[in-house]
């Protein structure tokens, strides 16, 4: 009646007239979050709102195979699955407008190969039982926080920061880390707050590697570096594009150290370098294990002379 009325031109009482507005509204406005808080609030058979940009889904327990519709909303930027008992994700993840991933309190033994999040800046992997940095988090060049406290984690990649450029706040704390990569240590990185607290962290210094021998290899894959010289599987063996991929750089000069290296273990005070560190447990302190590797010979003992120990013979 009130569609009739209206097209003829004649007014509408007003009591039709706001219940008419307030339908419409309802009808036209999107859900664009949606919080689940326990298992019997799951749409299990009603799905989920397309329109959605926002998705928690905590305490639900959730398992392996996640349910696939969530990672088919395509507005979707902020997804929180904590809380659950996922072990793994889908392979061939992509979401390319998700800027945020919690999934905290799992039980993650490791990341998905393929995984396509180009806006991703936060990741929250905490209270899982991974035991690597896989390089597929890696590849998540965009990230800005990364929170992999609580897991079984024995090393940083000492590339991290190279594959990471935007990574301001780091949270390593509660793993088996015994030291930590050089490069953590430098100023010039976007990097300003470091978690480190409770991991077995060595107390004094070390030598754990001694071996300078200069090969033609070493010598072509340090140019390959230096003129940036494009390379992939079909042009190197495996192992020498690994070995492009992960390298790091001398402590002293900034030249790559790939096949030949000296490295020691010498306790560095990261705050001098502009970085805020959190520690929590009483028997620690702003001193961090920093592992450093050095070029050749000579760099090498700049290093030891530097870390108050015996240098080598050259």
């Amino acid at each position: 009646p009130s569609i009739r009325l209206a097209s003829t031109g004649n007014n509408l009482p007003s009591s039709i007239k706001s219940t008419s507005i307030n339908v419409v509204e309802k009808l036209q406005r999107p859900v664009l979050q949606l919080i689940i808080n326990q298992p019997i609030d799951y749409p299990i058979l009603k799905g989920f709102p397309s329109t959605l940009e926002k998705l928690i889904i905590n305490s639900s327990n959730l398992r392996t195979p996640v349910d696939r519709r969530i990672f088919t909303l395509k507005n979707l930027h902020t997804l929180d699955l904590s809380d659950n008992n996922i072990t793994e994700l889908p392979s061939n993840m992509e979401m390319n407008h998700l800027h945020t991933l919690i999934m905290r309190s799992n039980q993650l033994k490791s990341f998905p190969n393929q995984f396509k999040c180009p806006l991703l800046k936060n990741l929250d992997l905490s209270q899982n039982q991974l035991e690597k940095i896989d390089l597929t988090i890696l590849n998540l060049n965009t990230l800005e926080r990364l929170n992999l406290s609580s897991n079984k984690i024995k090393f940083i990649p000492r590339y991290i920061l190279r594959f990471l450029p935007q990574l301001q706040i780091f949270n390593i704390s509660s793993n088996l880390i015994r030291f930590i990569p050089n490069c953590l240590a430098c100023s010039g990185t976007r990097l300003h707050t470091f978690h480190y607290a409770l991991n077995p962290l060595l107390s004094e210094k070390s030598i754990t590697c001694r071996r300078f021998n200069n090969t033609l290899v070493e010598l072509g894959l340090r140019a390959v570096i230096k003129y940036r010289i494009p390379y992939d599987f079909k042009t190197l063996p495996r192992t020498l594009c690994l070995l492009l991929d992960e390298y790091e750089i001398c402590a002293h000069c900034a030249l790559p150290c790939l096949i030949s290296y000296g490295e020691i273990i010498v306790p560095k005070q990261l705050s001098a370098n502009g970085v805020t560190v959190h520690v929590t447990a009483a028997n620690q302190s702003f001193s961090v294990p920093v592992q450093e590797r050095y070029c050749s010979i000579k760099c090498f003992n700049y290093g030891l002379k530097r870390a108050g120990m015996i240098q080598m013979l050259l």
